[in-house]
């Protein structure tokens, strides 16, 4: 009856344990269990080729831009442009005529180049 409390394998109970009766067991395919198994599911298939490098290359970014240190010059700069313009404002900083950084320096660059002098200051 419905609110009613019923022992595990008590007498009244309308439940048959199912441990005598194995071969009834809905069995999966050998390569849903196995560990070794070559083929993977689709969805982890689909995140195995989510590494930075395979991101990358979907993207299109297949080259890896140069590191080149930079100059006492441009750190310089930047020093003046973060007076001028204020932290954050690493567009304006960049396009300013009055800087000249290396071409291939982006916003995040000039970024990480600030955050990197304060850091060792």
């Amino acid at each position: 009856a419905a609110g009613e409390r019923v022992n595990w394998n008590s007498p009244g109970d309308p439940i048959e344990d199912s441990d005598d009766d194995l071969g009834n067991a809905p069995q999966l395919p050998p390569a849903m269990h196995s560990c070794r198994s070559s083929k993977l599911p689709p969805l982890l298939a689909a995140a195995s080729n989510n590494t930075p490098r395979a991101l990358a290359a979907r993207w299109g970014h297949t080259h890896n831009r140069k590191r080149s240190r930079w100059s006492e010059q441009e750190e310089e700069f930047l020093r003046e442009g973060v007076a001028r313009f204020g932290t954050g404002a690493w567009a304006l900083i960049r396009e300013c005529s009055d800087y000249e950084f290396e071409p291939s320096r982006t916003n995040v660059d000039l970024k990480d180049k600030w955050r990197n002098m304060h850091k060792l200051s």
